[in-house]
């Protein structure tokens, strides 16, 4: 691949936020080889290039606070009640996504932490100036834009009709961001993604970190006991890790670790997630906040993998069955996608190793590039 002036800029954040620098490198040094994963690359990518920029403030309905610059989103698996005239107040059906649930804010916010990772990746192997630039729009119309931006908070998020207007457990909305950021720690400084825009950028997570940790319903998610708390540490941490708020983190990696032994048994089986009717799936995604969190802390000098058994065992506990999702014997009422769990075989691998990981991580994951900015695909939910 030849290499232009712009492969040469640097990126404005020193450190990969999350995906080891290698893993970026060997994804973006072989897709130039594999035409078929380029082109599948390019198609996605341009796709993002016609794009409108996405922000909070296209939703039609403003939120209970009356300001549309608010994030908004409802409870996914709660529905209108059969037994009242007027369906108040919703139900709750575990892992049935009502599809009031992508009317609102989080549908963009997913479009967007999709297309800006594509956008950068895109850049990074070919040169091309317009990818990059549009990654560098889609970000100023989300977060730094003053007619778009959104604030700083999730005060009515995953709210339930006739019930409550926002929930701390919504908090789990966000988590796509962490590898967002991820791809932006990836993003060259140039004419349209400045220093100020990235300092800008920063403002705002410092901003976000501080309502995370001060506001009730961040001290509601923290309290958690199972995957909403392990991804409130991991955003927590990844957030604090972007804006500079490195006071954050021994405390959130401290809390982390005792997530871990509370919710993993000795065999590795999480006993907060097989209770769900979507059981594999949230297993998985469990492990991948602790997996991420691991990868997140080793600056600090930690390494969760090989300090807690636990998390060996859980993915011992799960491996099986992500080439045999069949096998799974606990409640799973939609197929398990085994291509959801690329993303945690990649982190586990880099830190254990191990060489059969690899190997089912790039049987499960065609094209390879998307390992880089597939979490969204764990959850189970397909947004349109």
């Amino acid at each position: 691949m030849k290499e232009t002036p712009s492969h040469r800029r640097a990126a404005l954040f020193a450190e990969p936020l999350l995906m080891p620098r290698t893993v970026w490198e060997q994804v973006s040094s072989d897709l130039p080889a594999a035409p078929a994963a380029l082109a599948c690359l390019k198609a996605e990518a341009d796709r993002w290039l016609g794009l409108e920029p996405l922000t909070v403030t296209a939703k039609q309905t403003p939120p209970p606070s009356g300001d549309l610059h608010d994030y908004t989103s409802m409870a996914p698996y709660f529905w209108p009640n059969p037994e009242t005239t007027d369906g108040l107040p919703y139900i709750r059906r575990d892992g049935e996504t009502n599809p009031e649930f992508y009317t609102l804010d989080n549908a963009r916010l997913e479009k967007l932490c999709a297309a800006v990772p594509a956008l950068i990746l895109y850049h990074n192997v070919t040169g091309s100036e317009p990818h990059a630039e549009k990654a560098a729009e889609l970000l100023r119309a989300w977060f730094l834009a003053p007619a778009t931006r959104m604030n700083p908070n999730l005060r009515h998020t995953q709210f339930i009709r006739g019930v409550t207007d926002g929930r701390g457990i919504g908090i789990i909305d966000t988590n796509s961001l962490i590898f967002l950021l991820d791809a932006v720690t990836r993003l060259p400084a140039s004419s349209y993604w400045t220093e100020d825009d990235y300092r800008q950028l920063q403002s705002w997570f410092a901003a976000y970190t501080g309502w995370l940790t001060l506001h009730p319903f961040g001290l509601q998610e923290e309290s958690e006991p199972n995957n909403h708390g392990s991804w409130y540490d991991a955003q927590v941490i990844a957030f604090s890790r972007f804006s500079g708020r490195e006071e954050q983190i021994a405390r959130r990696l401290e809390r982390t670790l005792e997530r871990i032994r509370q919710q993993i048994r000795p065999d590795g089986s999480q006993p907060g997630e097989l209770a769900r009717t979507l059981s594999l799936t949230y297993s998985t995604y469990n492990l991948l906040a602790f997996a991420c969190t691991a990868e997140l802390t080793i600056k600090t000098g930690a390494d969760l993998w090989n300090e807690c058994p636990e998390l060996k065992n859980a993915l011992n506990y799960l491996k099986p069955y992500y080439s045999a999702p069949e096998k799974w014997s606990h409640p799973q009422i939609r197929p398990f996608e085994p291509r959801s769990a690329a993303p945690l075989l990649t982190l586990a691998a880099g830190h254990l190793n191990d060489a059969e990981l690899r190997r089912m991580q790039k049987e499960l994951y065609q094209p390879q590039y998307r390992i880089l900015f597939s979490k969204s695909a764990i959850s189970g939910r397909k947004h349109p």
